[in-house]
């Protein structure tokens, strides 16, 4: 997974880089990290709309519902993997 490697892109990128070169993943194996990868901001989109919601000028705050904020999420992880 690329997230292992992200240390040693800081440190020592070159040599990094022929790492990741050198070790042939998979199809399956890469797509599978896009799709878990992809989970974080359809997660974090549907936690934030549902409890912490979004205030515009000096409004009330505004917050979806639990089944609204389910299916923005559902879209967003389809639209973020099809990308």
């Amino acid at each position: 997974m690329i997230l292992n490697h992200l240390w040693g892109l800081y440190a020592h990128p070159i040599e990094e880089w022929q790492t990741i070169d050198n070790r042939h993943e998979s199809a399956t194996y890469s797509l599978s990290h896009i799709a878990l990868i992809a989970l974080i901001p359809s997660l974090m989109g549907y936690y934030s709309s549902v409890y912490l919601g979004w205030k515009i000028g000096t409004g009330d705050a505004v917050f979806l519902t639990h089944n609204s904020a389910v299916l923005i999420g559902i879209a967003m992880y389809f639209a973020l993997i099809i990308g």
